[in-house]
């Protein structure tokens, strides 16, 4: 990213990246994670269904990859870096990458229990 000078005065071509999280994503967000739990304890814990060793496993990692990506979206949503005119909170990069990948794991663990002939989603 080069710099260029424009009227004598010199001025950079790199933007700026703002990542953000918007006030009811999170709290949608919040609640999905809530019920899938729910629905996780059910299955691992409640139900009488005998479920095969490595379909348990998928579920405990996925189970796992919703707690993480509670604890980072709980981070994210610091009242100090609230934006009341967008109703979003400003996050880091570090934050941003860090949700990507585990919505990215849960997704994967979603598709591994799918190919075994297991969902979780909520109809």
């Amino acid at each position: 990213m080069g710099r260029r000078q424009q009227g004598g005065i010199l001025m950079s071509s790199e933007k700026k990246v703002v990542y953000v999280l918007d006030e009811d994503m999170w709290i949608n967000y919040l609640y999905k994670i809530d019920d899938e739990r729910k629905v996780l304890e059910n299955l691992l814990f409640i139900s009488k269904d005998s479920l095969p060793l490595h379909v348990k496993s998928v579920l405990c990692e996925h189970y796992s990859f919703l707690y993480n990506l509670e604890e980072i979206i709980n981070e994210m949503a610091d009242e100090e870096h609230f934006d009341p005119k967008t109703s979003s909170f400003l996050v880091t990069k570090q934050q941003a990458i860090q949700f990507s990948l585990f919505l990215e794991a849960i997704v994967s663990t979603k598709e591994q229990l799918l190919k075994n002939n297991y969902s979780i989603s909520l109809h």
